[in-house]
């Protein structure tokens, strides 16, 4: 294989995993909702979550994308343990179905003639049409297709050449245990099974290896898939790591098992399945070994949930910053170190909410408030939720305390104030959160109007939270009451003109049934989640308590 031929197979390799990033990219944006819905309705029992863990992947291509669905569910109470571990190992058989479409369709048809129209038209698309459109994702996903397709047609045609000049006997001194090596290694540093099984493809067909090594190759790749979800678990969540481990165990127990029974298997595909195209049997071993592992496993659901439960323990480190340095009994000190705390936790929320809206803190000017070491970006959101919750847990707790050991009336009061807004910014979260899918949806609509009141909340959330920060500087307490007083005014009125003129275009700009209910759903989160915070940070910089008999909630 000349110097050249080795640059067209490399150059294969890196257009087919750009084309895999545009592809799940472009998948993700156009059908991750329904697919969450999916997963989160029809996964009530293991058999159900396996199909959906193997539909989902089948369709987004990644099981590292069906794994990060499965953490929020487990992390927000949707699914048990059981049912997760059963769409990981839905997901395992998903990824077989590049594998299939490639074996039956890739190698039999001219593939130069299909890649570049799509790569043409889907990058026309992508420079033509505004972001975030379903249009532009649409223009993504035909991109990435032909990029696929035209990396697969670098690597086949570079091995098929190399293929003309090489002897083949040279690879017969290697073991199975080599190639499945190979396979493991190879797949953990390009993080992609599906491009190790087209280069293992490509090679079986131009007869540069056999079907027992691909196979061996093949079964490597499994197992060197699970690399990139335990490297982003080491620093994570109990949960995270949980279903981490599930990945690597079962894709470990499955894969070594399929190893050592590697001669029933190709007996079982050419024999039992009688498949003479060795493509076909290569895809048909890999997807029946995984079969057979999801079915020796499924009765064991229980039980494999509880080891992982035993194994990793929920971690009990903390999340608030001032209290843990404070003994109980400095009841004085304590209440300061509550405020500092109370003040963390709202900057946590602000900064959570902000990112929903993609703001970035630093374009908040004039903030005291949001200055706090924090994981931001929406692939940290459920974490960063979760570390709220527990923030909000951990200070009741001291709290709670500090008033049982305190006589002091006013002190009392005050860690009452407090603990008003820790739960009244903890549930200004919420109602962000809640209303998450919702903003992803209205910012990529095509719908003209729908887009501009997407610009309008970013807008009004940019400078609500520029006057709320601005709050917590030093001012005068006439001063800092009259700001208050206006912001709070400027919620209500922002909240009756967005409806207004929602209800008014209704109409004009032919919304449907569930465009509308969204948009007035946003709005009213929108407004309430504001109304919270304002509510709490009276709490918390007021010692008099200003009227809010004017404030609704809903």
């Amino acid at each position: 294989m000349d110097p050249f031929e080795y640059l067209i197979f490399f150059s294969g390799i890196g257009v087919f995993l750009f084309g895999i990033d545009q592809l799940e990219t472009a998948l993700k944006a156009l059908s991750s909702r329904p697919l969450k819905l999916l997963l989160r309705k029809h996964t009530n029992n293991p058999v159900k979550a396996i199909l959906g863990g193997t539909f989902a992947t089948a369709i987004l291509q990644s099981s590292s994308v069906v794994g990060l669905m499965v953490l929020a569910f487990v992390g927000a109470g949707i699914l048990d343990m059981r049912n997760a571990l059963g769409i990981i190992l839905g997901s395992n058989l998903g990824t077989t179905f590049t594998g299939w479409v490639v074996a039956t369709l890739g190698f039999k048809l001219n593939l130069a003639t299909f890649y570049l129209p799509l790569v043409g038209f889907g990058s026309l698309g992508l420079v033509t049409f505004r972001m975030e459109s379903k249009t532009r994702h649409f223009s993504r996903l035909i991109l990435g297709l032909g990029l696929l397709l035209m990396g697969l047609v670098l690597m086949k045609e570079s091995i098929e050449t190399f293929s003309n000049s090489f002897d083949i006997s040279v690879f017969s001194q290697y073991g199975i245990v080599v190639f499945f090596l190979v396979g493991v290694i190879f797949t953990a540093i390009i993080q992609s099974s599906s491009a190790t099984m087209m280069i293992t493809l490509s090679a079986l067909n131009a007869n540069v290896i056999g079907l027992e090594a691909a196979a061996a190759l093949v079964i490597g790749a499994d197992l060197g898939t699970t690399g990139t979800v335990m490297l982003g678990a080491v620093k994570g969540s109990p949960t995270k790591r949980q279903v981490a481990g599930a990945h690597f165990i079962f894709n470990l127990l499955t894969d070594i098992s399929a190893l050592l029974c590697l001669p029933l298997l190709l007996i079982i595909v050419t024999d039992v399945y009688q498949v003479e195209d060795p493509l076909i049997a290569l895809v048909a071993l890999h997807s029946t070994f995984n079969v057979i592992g999801i079915c020796l496993f499924l009765p064991f659901l229980n039980k494999f949930a509880k080891v992982l439960e035993t194994i990793f323990k929920e971690d009990t480190s903390v999340v608030n910053q001032f209290i843990k340095n404070v003994p109980i009994e400095e009841v004085e000190e304590s209440v300061l170190a509550l405020e500092s705390e109370t003040k963390h936790l709202f900057s946590r929320v602000f900064q959570l909410n902000l990112s929903c809206f993609n703001i970035a803190p630093e374009d908040i000017k004039q903030s005291r408030v949001i200055g706090f070491a924090y994981e931001n970006g929406n692939n940290h959101f459920d974490e960063n939720y979760e570390s709220i919750k527990q923030l909000e847990g951990e200070v009741i707790a001291f709290a709670y305390q500090v008033q049982k050991s305190n006589e002091n009336i006013s002190l009392t009061a005050r860690v009452s104030a407090l603990l008003e807004a820790i739960r009244d910014a903890t549930y200004a979260a919420k109602e962000i959160k809640d209303i998450r899918h919702d903003l992803i949806y209205i910012r990529q609509s095509e719908n003209e109007f729908i887009y501009d009141v997407n610009q309008t909340l970013s807008i009004k959330t940019q400078d609500f939270y520029t006057q709320a920060s601005d709050l917590f500087n030093p001012h005068n307490e006439n001063v800092l009451l009259e700001n208050y007083d206006q912001l709070k005014k400027e919620v209500t009125q922002c909240r009756d003109l967005i409806t207004e003129t929602i209800y008014r275009n209704s109409a004009i700009n032919n919304f449907s049934e569930q465009d509308l209910s969204t948009l007035l759903n946003v709005v009213s989160e929108f407004s309430l989640s504001n109304i919270l915070l304002l509510r709490a940070m009276q709490n918390y910089l007021f010692h008099n308590e200003p009227d809010w008999s004017n404030a609704q909630l809903v």
